[in-house]
């Protein structure tokens, strides 16, 4: 499912309808949130049929200041709908998932004062909602424009108490694809500043729920704000796993004696042709092994529950015998999938066997959105906004790295080395 979110600094200017219709025609999103649209109901509901989305729900700006629009398609349905001047929540029913989880629309105040008061209003709107779910918006937390118009102290106020509403509602950011800004003042020189503004937050749950999830900045040319894109369940292409030990084989007997059949065979060549040809029979051993027997511990709970729903559910003799087996594969079965999100996480000070998997799960998570290179800025200045422009941009990097000029005055290097070894020892070691 996708989304689009775009602070679009009213909907009225000449460029803004067009692009809008452009993104939505490409991307096909299912649901559109504008925040600032600087109009009333009524020019909004011609918006809605420009753009062709079959539903809406509007919040009209106060003169020509604020504004908030929703729509979305048929394909998904929104209900619950909740709305301040500055906010629009509604409960999603994603059919892609079958299931629902809370969307939050925030267009957030430029006055660090009123937006303290609204990271406390979203923390009591997200504890009705429950445990599923996403913020999106414009959050206005201007740290460099502060800094550079209200003073540092303001900035760090400002960036400790967006900062303190993430860590104290235990929220993730999406994170981005594209260039690492939403919002420019489009000045020339010193005075230009570039922030990101507009983002994408989510509870572990809701990642946990998706876990492919991404956010993608997209350019335009109608406000001083690009568009988010949030994708639930982005296409990428497959690509080649390395592999990794699972700490759970080696609660498995099994596969011991996968690994001593893989390693006694016979191989022939250099002590360390031998060695790095038994570790390649080892990996295809247990890689085969663990396809054929050893399955997916999260499969495989959801597998016991819904034999111990059929066992419950029957009047047979031995009943409870089954039910107890069941229960026992099951709480091997939750202790195998900690044991596996522990080792994923690298946590060292917090130990599995305290049913701390969800804890893992998230560290898991976060852990790949840091390492994941979502941009890259090019020797031009310019920025990297697709996949296939990284690598090539990393290979050219390294190759350059990599590949000598052919230099041939060594004299000046050499020079500043200290003499360690005398002529003697040299003799002795040639």
């Amino acid at each position: 499912m996708k989304v689009v979110v775009w602070n679009c600094r009213g909907v009225g200017g000449p460029l803004t309808i067009p692009q809008l219709k452009e993104v939505t025609n490409f991307h096909s999103p299912k649901v559109v949130f504008l925040c600032e649209t600087k109009n009333q109901e009524g020019f909004m509901g011609k918006v809605q049929r420009k753009i062709k989305y079959d539903n809406s729900y509007f919040v009209n700006s106060i003169g020509r200041a604020g504004g908030l629009a929703l729509f979305w398609n048929n394909e998904v349905t929104l209900d619950k709908i909740v709305s301040t001047d500055w906010c629009i929540s509604a409960r999603v029913e994603d059919k892609d998932s079958k299931g629902y989880w809370g969307l939050v629309c925030v267009y957030a105040s430029t006055d660090s004062n009123i937006r303290k008061a609204q990271w406390k209003s979203l923390e009591d709107r997200m504890r009705d909602w429950g445990e599923d779910w996403i913020i999106v918006g414009d959050f206005n937390d201007l740290r460099s424009s502060e800094e550079k118009w209200g003073g540092r102290d303001r900035a760090e106020r400002c960036f400790r108490e967006f900062n303190r509403f993430i860590k104290d509602n235990n929220l993730v950011d999406l994170g981005y694809q594209g260039v690492p800004w939403t919002w420019c003042n489009s000045w020339e020189g010193d005075g230009e500043v570039k922030e990101r503004l507009d983002r994408c937050l989510c509870s572990t749950e809701w990642l946990q729920r998706f876990e492919k999830a991404q956010c993608t900045h997209l350019e335009t040319e109608a406000s001083d704000h690009l568009m988010l894109l949030v994708d639930t369940n982005p296409e990428n292409r497959r690509r080649k796993q390395r592999f990794y030990f699972d700490q759970r084989w080696t609660q498995n007997p099994e596969a011991k004696r996968v690994i001593q059949g893989a390693w006694t065979k016979v191989k022939l060549g250099s002590r360390m042709f031998r060695v790095a040809t038994k570790i390649k029979e080892c990996r295809m051993a247990i890689l085969e092994w663990r396809k054929n027997v050893q399955g997916n511990s999260k499969v495989r709970i959801k597998e016991l529950k819904e034999k111990l729903a059929e066992v419950k559910a029957r009047n047979d003799d031995g009943k409870r015998v089954q039910v107890d087996d069941l229960k026992a594969q099951l709480t091997k079965a939750y202790a195998e999938e900690e044991m596996f999100w522990s080792k994923k996480s690298r946590s060292k000070w917090l130990k599995e066997g305290d049913k701390n998997t969800a804890f893992f799960h998230s560290s898991v998570m976060a852990k790949r959105r840091r390492n994941k290179i979502s941009t890259l800025q090019k020797k031009d200045g310019t920025w990297c906004k697709e996949e296939h422009e990284i690598e090539e941009e990393l290979c050219e990097h390294y190759k350059d790295l990599f590949t000598t000029t052919n230099p041939d005055c060594f004299e000046d290097i050499l020079a500043e080395i200290p003499s360690t070894i005398s002529s003697h020892m040299n003799e002795q070691l040639i």
